[in-house]
């Protein structure tokens, strides 16, 4: 198997997703209307998909924006997206939700980047994951499995924060990691 070399820089950001989670936001059901009227005047590409007290969403270019009784979320799927930009684009969402559900206390707030690296020859992501050799040699007695992993997952937890590295050949031969960061 050929030994593929893959740092950071090889990857290509393009899903990012930040999600701010707290409990019973229950003066939703009367300030959905204000949290929209706000991200209109905010947002000026602001189309509304969907409102209601159990769930509002809207978008703005390439971004998305939801908020539900328990959480708030501001997703983009862009290729080479900039990591501060959407920061700065997200801030006011959230500043806007926080003030008028009187959030007081986020319960999890969490960020999940999708980094890819598009490999030239169809098999590259499988022959990359497996030129990893972290996955133990397993038995056919062992769970049933006797073939070579197609997907990797690592995951690291401590009481507040842990963080997933997700690595999968998609189509296109291309491969995927996931990293999940938990606050």
């Amino acid at each position: 198997m050929p030994n593929i070399d893959v740092s950071f820089s090889d990857l290509s950001l393009v899903h990012t997703v930040c999600e701010a989670r707290y409990d019973m936001a229950f003066l939703i059901f009367d300030r959905t209307g204000v949290v929209c009227m706000e991200c209109k005047e905010r947002y000026p590409e602001f189309k509304l998909i969907g409102a209601s007290p159990a769930s509002t969403s809207f978008v703005e270019g390439d971004y998305s924006f939801s908020l539900e009784q328990m959480a708030a979320r501001v997703v983009i799927a862009r290729s080479g997206h900039d990591v501060k930009e959407f920061g700065t684009r997200a801030k006011p969402f959230y500043e806007i939700v926080l003030r008028q559900l009187e959030v007081s206390v986020i319960t999890r707030l969490g960020l999940r980047q999708l980094y890819c690296k598009l490999f030239p020859e169809p098999d590259g992501a499988t022959a990359f994951i497996q030129g990893l050799k972290i996955e133990p040699e397993l038995s056919d007695s062992m769970f049933g499995i006797n073939s070579p992993s197609q997907e990797l997952v690592l995951r690291w937890e401590a009481k507040q924060h842990g963080a997933t590295l997700h690595l999968a050949p998609i189509p296109g031969g291309s491969m995927g990691p996931v990293i999940d960061v938990r606050q």
